[in-house]
């Protein structure tokens, strides 16, 4: 199997690529992307049904940009369709489509790609068990008799503390209590679908913006508890975290460490023992039992990196993207070497 993201669904899409890059990385796999036109807002744009496309043409354009800068082998667009309409004249192409056109046969050429996502080379490494939850409150294993604890949701923790708090801290998507599926606030009955599909879909006034585009994140990728240290790299920032760690990884983990690494380490992961902080050669351990404590946050904030701004380096090649405008979209981007 090849991780293959989607963007434009109920996620957020730094958390969906860090984890993806980090799984391609560790296994040795290809990465695709999925632009994913399915979501929850509506807007004064083509819409063949409420919550298709649930994405502005800005956003599309920027997700299609976003994704092909992250290096994957390939990409695609999910439910095409909304790429054309039927008319008396025949198909012609809505607005999505003209982004789409313009993504093709503009974009790629005048910005030739040097790297792709197999020389991701992080600067923030999280190691995290692969059992961990994502943000339902749902049973682990579909087991009525299982609960998820905070050992299961620290990830959720760390994604926020890289994020600056951007990112959640009670889960990963957007189906969680604190958000609005605007699209389903539109009635889908018999009578209501036979206005669909709408050409300019809903005026203004009533568009929505729940999901945006723009989580940054500083150079970070996400591994799992079976992580050598070929997959690790050479961070400056570990975290391990989740219900578990194989000794294989605690190891290599150390000897990251002793090079000059700092490891935030939950201590039920830790052998029996270990000091909760200390010095190890060149760099040091931070042992918690909460995420949320000050040390945490003290150690954290020295690799956020610039603000409003996120980064992934993929060898000599620095990706930075951008939202200048604040809107939560609408990216910019800046490759450096």
């Amino acid at each position: 199997m090849n991780p293959c993201p989607k963007v434009l669904k109920e996620e957020f899409q730094s958390v969906q690529l860090s984890t993806a890059m980090g799984a391609a990385k560790q296994y040795g796999r290809k990465m695709g992307v999925c632009v994913d036109f399915w979501g929850q807002d509506v807007g004064d744009w083509f819409t063949r049904v409420w919550g298709f496309s649930g994405h502005s043409p800005v956003e599309f354009k920027s997700a299609l940009e976003m994704s092909y800068l992250m290096g994957p082998d390939f990409l695609f667009t999910e439910n095409a369709d909304i790429l054309a309409r039927y008319t008396e004249q025949g198909f012609i192409k809505t607005e999505f489509g003209d982004v789409m056109e313009e993504f093709v046969r503009k974009f790629i050429p005048e910005n030739p790609r040097f790297y792709n996502h197999s020389m991701v080379d992080p600067d923030i490494v999280m190691i995290r068990s692969d059992d961990t939850e994502w943000g339902m409150e749902d049973h682990p294993y579909g087991n009525d008799s299982l609960s998820f604890d905070y050992k299961s949701k620290t990830p959720f923790k760390v994604f926020n503390l890289l994020s600056r708090g951007a990112i959640p801290a009670n889960g990963i998507m957007f189906f969680l209590p604190q958000y609005t599926y605007h699209a389903e606030l539109f009635s889908r009955t018999e009578e209501s679908m036979k206005s669909l599909p709408l050409e300019r879909g809903v005026e203004n006034r009533r568009g929505t913006t729940t999901h945006d585009l723009f989580y940054p994140m500083n150079n970070m990728i996400v591994l799992d508890e079976r992580a050598d240290g070929d997959a690790i790299g050479n961070p400056g920032l570990i975290f391990l975290v989740g219900t578990r760690m194989t000794p294989e990884c605690l190891n290599a983990v150390e000897q990251k460490v002793r090079n000059g690494a700092v490891c935030v380490a939950m201590s039920w992961l830790m052998p029996e023992g270990q000091p909760l902080s200390r010095r190890d050669g060149l760099g040091k351990w931070i042992v918690v039992d909460d995420l949320e404590c000050s040390v945490v946050k003290e150690e954290t904030e020295k690799f956020l990196g610039e603000k409003e701004c996120w980064t992934q380096r993929f060898g000599k090649y620095e990706v930075r993207l951008y939202n200048d405008n604040g809107d939560g979209v609408t990216l910019t981007h800046d490759v450096r070497v």
